[in-house]
């Protein structure tokens, strides 16, 4: 089932994220042979629905593309009770998350990562507009041939279901998503005053709910999730601020903006409490970490062998 109706199962909730014939791989400069004849059909399905589109639109009208991994929510669904959905929306949320080690931990999927997005951003253009189905079906074999699902799968192992229960095999047209849902999301930047390491963190309107936008090609959500899987103090004080700002972000309709825009400050400014000991200050520390460890890797991969 695709990312955007996983993602509507539930509302109040932090929202996280055709076969091929030989090419050249981008970045690789040898043959692919990668392709989804062998998927199961949830696969086929999670796969389509795994990336899409984000438009960030900045203070003066300038605006910036990205591709981006969904990130479903199984908060709220019973494994008694819906066990196939619920094993379909851990698989694809595992699937988003190999999806970040594998950009952190391997040049070659971040290469050929980085040349897929563009290749895709060039063949879309200016054309913001298009349905999820237009996009899909721009997006899907392009990084099809670079490999990137496969080397996702590869690292998820056999799949628990198989069957995916809403569509009626993998050569359903609803596969590809509807062309009434956007391929992509805008997401308005506010002004310069927020740092870049809190931007991701808003309070969604229209939908409700605390919302961390970008995924995981957006390095302060890579360095925010790195930072909760390694580190016991910054996952400790994270989910003490969640604590704070969960209550204030129940209380707002939806169709506030000007209440979500209050529970958008009221988290950034505690991401911010703390000084070079902050949540934010510990995200930025990181990123700069991952950037330094990519440009190490290069130097590392050069480097004469010695007896």
């Amino acid at each position: 089932m695709p990312m955007y109706w996983l993602s509507n199962i539930v509302r109040r909730t932090i929202l996280l994220l055709a076969g091929c014939v030989a090419v050249v791989t981008p970045g690789h400069g040898q043959a692919s042979s990668c392709d989804d004849q062998a998927w199961s059909e949830a696969d086929k399905v999670i796969a389509v629905g795994l990336f899409s589109g984000q438009v960030l639109v900045y203070p003066g009208g300038g605006e910036e593309a990205r591709i981006v991994a969904g990130w479903p929510s199984s908060f709220g669904i019973d494994p008694a009770e819906h066990p196939v959905v619920y094993a379909l929306v851990k698989r694809a949320q595992k699937a988003a998350t190999v999806h970040r080690k594998l950009l952190e931990s391997d040049r070659s999927y971040r290469l050929r990562w980085d040349r897929a997005v563009r290749d895709v951003l060039d063949a879309i253009g200016s054309r913001h507009d298009l349905s999820r189905r237009q996009g899909t079906r721009i997006l899907y074999p392009v990084f099809l041939r670079a490999c990137i699902y496969e080397d996702i799968f590869a690292r998820l192992g056999p799949p628990e279901v198989t069957d995916d229960p809403h569509y009626d095999g993998k050569n359903d047209p609803g596969i590809w998503g509807s062309d009434e849902v956007p391929f992509f999301r805008f997401r308005h930047v506010d002004g310069p005053s927020w740092p870049p390491s809190v931007m991701p963190f808003h309070y969604c309107a229209g939908t409700g709910g605390l919302t961390v936008s970008g995924g995981t090609d957006e390095p302060h959500v890579r360095a925010m999730l790195w930072l909760k899987e390694h580190d016991p103090e910054f996952r400790r004080d994270w989910e003490e601020v969640l604590r704070k700002v969960a209550p204030e972000a129940e209380k707002v309709d939806p169709l506030d903006a000007e209440a979500g825009n209050r529970v958008t400050a009221f988290w950034r400014t505690l991401l911010l409490q703390g000084g070079e000991k902050s949540l934010a200050a510990r995200i930025e520390a990181r990123v700069r970490e991952e950037q330094r460890e990519r440009e190490r890797r290069p130097r590392q991969e050069n480097a004469p062998d010695h007896p």
